[in-house]
């Protein structure tokens, strides 16, 4: 059996946390995919709709997409200035839960939550409103 030096044992804690961390990016990669097969209008091709440049929203999406969007800028700009692999870890999982609650809305009636988002910015705020 090997025998690791307190050093060694540290970096390859390190460098199992990063591979979580690096699982985790590609399964938000697969999510957004989701997001936008879920939020956006598409054309005949399967394509996203795009006019004046701005993708086109399935009618009732547009405002938990856009709140959506506010968590996840949240949670990044967290993730980009924490240094800890364990802090990192703890934001992307905050956004993958966060990512995963805005698909289950996908498919539900929200007008009492677009209602609830109509003006807020904040995203403490909106992850308290969509129950993130």
């Amino acid at each position: 059996m090997a025998s690791y030096t307190p050093e060694e044992l540290a970096e390859r804690e390190k460098a199992k946390e990063q591979d979580v961390i690096n699982d985790l990016s590609l399964k938000l990669k697969r999510y957004e995919k989701k997001i936008e097969d879920i939020y956006y209008s598409k054309d005949e091709n399967g394509n996203t709709m795009i006019v004046f440049g701005l993708p086109v929203y399935q009618p009732g999406k547009r405002k938990i997409h856009k709140a959506y969007k506010v968590v996840e800028e949240y949670y990044l700009s967290m993730y980009k200035e924490e240094n800890s692999n364990d802090e990192n870890l703890t934001m992307l999982n905050n956004l993958i839960r966060a990512t995963e609650r805005v698909i289950e809305l996908g498919d539900k009636d929200n007008k009492v939550l677009e209602k609830q988002l109509k003006n807020v910015e904040d995203p403490k705020e909106i992850i308290k409103i969509l129950g993130m």
